[in-house]
C-alpha cells in the first residue's frame, strides 16, 4: 500500500475514490462475476505459484505467518470463481473490508516505499497473482495499479518484476473483462508455505501466452537507482510457432537499496 506525501490530498482522493467505486457497484451496467462453482473448469490455461514466506532480514517473520492467514480467508472469498462471457472481475467486490472483525491479522504493508504493518497486510501477493495469471489468456485487464517502488533486493524473483498489482481497499483494485466466448475460472490452493494459483477454462485453447522481460537493467538518476525492463508477450500455437510478439508495457521503478545488494 503506497501512500502519498500530501496527507490532505491523500484523504481527500483516497475517501472520494472509495465512495465512487461503492457506488459504481450498484449502477454500474457490468456484469459482476459472483458464482462460485463446485469443481474447476476442464481445461487449464496457466498456473503459478509463489513462496509465502520470503527471506528479508528487515521483516518480522511473524508478519509473513500472518500473511498466510489473509491469503487464506481471502481466497475463500475467490477460489473457484467463474468469470463468464461478458463478465468483468473485482478482487475488493468479492474479498470485501479485510477487517480485523472478519479474522484478518497484521501483515507486512508498504508505504511511501517502507515496509510498514497493516490489518490484511500481503493480499498483494493475492494481487501480483491475479494479474500474472490474466496475461497469460485473452482476458481484458481493465483496472492495475502498478507497485511505485522496488523494495527488496530479490535474488529468487519468481516473475518478472514489474508485473505485480498493488491493492487497496477500496481505493485501488484489480479488475478484468472477459471479452471472448469462453467461460474462466481462478483457483487458488496454500500448501506448506506456497500459494497456488491456477486459471482455467470450459473450451480447449488452440495457443498458449508467456510472459517474459527484456532490457533489463540499472539506471542512475539524480543520484538514485531505478530498476527498468519491458515486458512482453509471446502467443504461439501449440507446436510452439510464433503468432505474435508484443511488449505490454515498461517499468521504471525507484530502488529502495543499490543494484551490488542482489548478490549478498
Amino acid at each position: 500500500m503506497l501512500s502519498p506525501k500530501n496527507p490532505v490530498r491523500y484523504f481527500i482522493s483516497y475517501n472520494l475514490r472509495k465512495i465512487l467505486r461503492s457506488i459504481s457497484y450498484y449502477i454500474s451496467k457490468n456484469s459482476w462475476a459472483d458464482k462460485i462453482s463446485d469443481n474447476e473448469l476442464e481445461y487449464e490455461v496457466f498456473k503459478h505459484e509463489l513462496p509465502i514466506f520470503r527471506d528479508f532480514s528487515e521483516v518480522d517473520w511473524k508478519l509473513f505467518d500472518n500473511k498466510r492467514t489473509n491469503l487464506e480467508i481471502a481466497a475463500s472469498k475467490v477460489n473457484k470463481i467463474l468469470i463468464e462471457p461478458g463478465q468483468k472481475f473485482s478482487f475488493w467486490k468479492l474479498v470485501g473490508n479485510p477487517s480485523k472483525s472478519k479474522g484478518y491479522l497484521p501483515g507486512l504493508t508498504i508505504s511511501q516505499g517502507q515496509p510498514a504493518v497493516g490489518i490484511g497486510g500481503g493480499l498483494c501477493q493475492f494481487s501480483n497473482m491475479i494479474f500474472f495469471l490474466t496475461l497469460h489468456s485473452d482476458l481484458e485487464v481493465v483496472e492495475r495499479h502498478h507497485h511505485s517502488f522496488d523494495i527488496f533486493p530479490d535474488n529468487d524473483r519468481k516473475v518478472p518484476f514489474g508485473t505485480g498489482a498493488t491493492i487497496v481497499y477500496n481505493y485501488k483494485d484489480i479488475c478484468f473483462y472477459n471479452p471472448t466466448s469462453k467461460t474462466y475460472q481462478l483457483c487458488f490452493d496454500l500448501k506448506d508455505d506456497i500459494f497456488y494459483g491456477k486459471l482455467r477454462v470450459d473450451k480447449t485453447e488452440s495457443y498458449k501466452y508467456s510472459v517474459f522481460e527484456d532490457s533489463c537493467g540499472f539506471l542512475m538518476e539524480y543520484g538514485q537507482y531505478y530498476r527498468t525492463n519491458r515486458i512482453m508477450r509471446k502467443k504461439t500455437d501449440l507446436n510452439d510457432n510464433v503468432i505474435s510478439l508484443d511488449e505490454l508495457f515498461k517499468n521504471k521503478r525507484l530502488c529502495m537499496y543499490k543494484p551490488e545488494e542482489i548478490d549478498k
